[in-house]
């Protein structure tokens, strides 16, 4: 560590500058960065992974009364029903109770008009300005709500367009 040299006769004193030894903190510095290239090798980042169905050619069979379209944007989502082209209602992220009434709303139409909410059918459309954060949200709504069958699509240009502020 740190000495101080002193000469051996006490008749004449010289003094001398301590001498700082800087061999074990040049070891530490050793291990630690041993510890953090190996600690960081350790903990690869893991990327969300997605099952999805097979590419195939054929067509699904909705009935457009069980067709639910979602347009998410930034700040909220454009509810539409069947073919519509004018939005039947239009919520906030912020308030997920009534995005999820909404559709359990829907849900209930659909189960009284068919018998069972085997026809129902949600496509999410996310616009250019929806973040990652909100997909997330709406497919973590579909699971709470029970929703068997949607998926994300590309928007309607001209939807996109006409709902830009969204």
């Amino acid at each position: 560590m740190a000495e101080i040299q002193t000469s051996g006769s006490n008749a004449r004193r010289i003094r001398l500058m301590p001498r700082v030894d800087l061999t074990p903190l040049v070891d530490l510095s050793f291990l630690l960065i041993t510890f953090f290239v190996f600690t960081a090798t350790l903990s690869s980042p893991v990327a969300l992974t997605t099952l999805l169905p097979a590419d195939s050619n054929s067509p699904m069979e909705v009935a457009e009364s069980g067709v639910i379209r979602l347009l998410a944007g930034k700040e909220g989502i454009l509810f539409f029903t069947g073919k519509s082209s004018e939005p039947y209602r239009q919520i906030a992220y912020t308030d997920p109770d009534a995005f999820r009434q909404t559709l359990l709303g829907l849900r209930q139409k659909i189960i009284t008009q068919w018998g069972n909410d085997s026809k129902m059918f949600v496509m999410i459309q996310p616009t250019e300005r929806a973040t990652l954060a909100n997909l997330v949200q709406l497919f973590d709504e579909m699971q709470i709500c029970q929703v068997k069958s949607y998926a994300l699509l590309d928007p309607d240009v001209a939807e996109q367009q006409k709902f830009a502020a969204l």
